[in-house]
């Protein structure tokens, strides 16, 4: 999302109506999981708070995380809790033990890690699904490469792992 400037808080608009549109689109077949870094706060009363949290009131999302800041300016001066996962009721359901962690090989230097783990049962299937690819900017200069291998690996052993009914798969923001 747009940083916490004024002139941005057009630009957090657009996105969030954006973030709407999918939402709409989606929820009625699909579960809802939103996560990153939201540049705004559900302990603040700030223009851009008010609107975030509105968001989340209309679309009946809850928020799993812990009341730790997961921000920490530069200057050593200020934190929040600007970073979030947001899901729907169903999924709010099989979230086990959401935390803030402390600084991690995967995090980058001014956001700290916010993994929450999710209880799932799962059909298998020997059917690939139809797999669109999905592009995202990560930040490798500020990411412990061998932390993140092994966490990879790890996740990926245990699906493979044959007729696992029910997964436990950590989500990180």
């Amino acid at each position: 999302m747009p940083s916490a400037v004024i002139p941005g808080d057009e630009e957090y608009k657009d996105i969030l109506n954006q973030v709407t549109e999918v939402v709409e689109n989606y929820s009625p077949t699909h579960n809802v999981l939103i996560a990153g870094d939201m540049n705004a706060s559900i302990y603040r009363s700030r223009p851009r708070d008010v609107i975030f949290q509105d968001f989340i009131t209309e679309h009946s999302l809850k928020v799993c995380s812990t009341q730790k800041d997961t921000f920490f300016h530069n200057n050593g001066k200020y934190t929040s809790q600007i970073d979030y996962f947001l899901v729907d009721q169903e999924l709010n359901e099989v979230v086990k033990k959401p935390r803030t962690e402390d600084l991690h090989g995967l995090n980058t230097p001014d956001h700290t890690l916010i993994p929450i783990r999710l209880q799932l049962k799962m059909k298998k299937t020997n059917k690939l699904p139809n797999r669109k690819k999905v592009l995202s900017k990560t930040k490798w200069e500020q990411c412990n490469r061998k932390t993140y291998q092994s966490e990879v690996k790890a996740n990926v052993d245990q699906i493979k792992s044959g007729n696992t009914t029910s997964c436990s798969l950590t989500i990180y923001s």
